[in-house]
């Protein structure tokens, strides 16, 4: 950390340098041209000493600049980290809720059309056999961190899976068995929200990998690969 402050130091005074002599130069182009009522008067050592301490303002003003990109940085750094943990952590949630969804599409097929609809409690219970998809706040805020809107996707797509679990126990006593009509307006919005978790899933997935990847031989065993 201190070898790269120090490394900043000299590239930035190597930048400031030359705006300074470039100053400088202009300085003294304008006053030997100008007429010399309103020519600045002979440079001595309080110029240079004034000059000196512009070059340590830029250079200072040039470390200032680059520590705050190095904090702006580690704070990245940081929320990329914490993202990548509950990514890992959600992704297996993600995927049950995927195969919940589409074990819920499954029961509303109709096959053929003389084929006995679906029966209703049948598919009540796979949309409710699995625990609905729950994801805490602070876990929302934390895969803010990953970009894409993957917080923001995964926030709707909970949503919309409690309206659907909601809707389909609203009208579970209401009907013994399923008509086509209905069928299909439910099976539109699942299948809506299985793509919308499979999007999701393979970002998650994605960060699990990189981060947290299968175990060793030479980890489990003790042994190279």
């Amino acid at each position: 950390m201190k070898f790269r402050l120090i490394e900043r130091f000299f590239v930035s005074l190597f930048i400031a340098i030359p705006i300074v002599i470039t100053l400088v130069a202009l300085h003294r182009f304008l006053a030997d041209r100008l007429p010399a009522q309103i020519s600045s008067p002979p440079h001595g050592a309080g110029d240079w000493a004034a000059w000196f301490g512009a070059i340590g303002t830029i250079a200072a003003a040039g470390v200032a600049l680059w520590i705050a990109g190095q904090q702006e940085r580690t704070r990245r750094r940081i929320e990329l980290a914490q993202a990548n943990v509950v990514a890992a952590k959600l992704a297996p949630k993600l995927g049950s809720a995927y195969l919940g969804v589409g074990n819920f599409l499954l029961k509303m097929a109709f096959v053929e059309a003389d084929a006995l609809p679906p029966d209703t409690n049948e598919v009540v219970k796979s949309l409710l056999e699995r625990p609905p998809l729950q994801v805490d706040v602070s876990d929302l805020v934390a895969l803010a961190g990953l970009g894409d809107g993957n917080a923001t996707k995964l926030a709707h797509v909970v949503g919309l899976l409690d309206a659907l679990r909601e809707k389909v126990v609203l009208h579970a006593n209401d009907y013994s068995t399923i008509n086509e009509t209905r069928a299909e307006i439910w099976r539109r919005e699942a299948q809506d929200i299985a793509d919308r978790i499979y999007v999701i899933q393979i970002a998650f997935n994605d960060a699990a990998k990189i981060h947290a990847p299968l175990p060793s031989l030479k980890e489990l065993h003790g042994i190279s690969d």
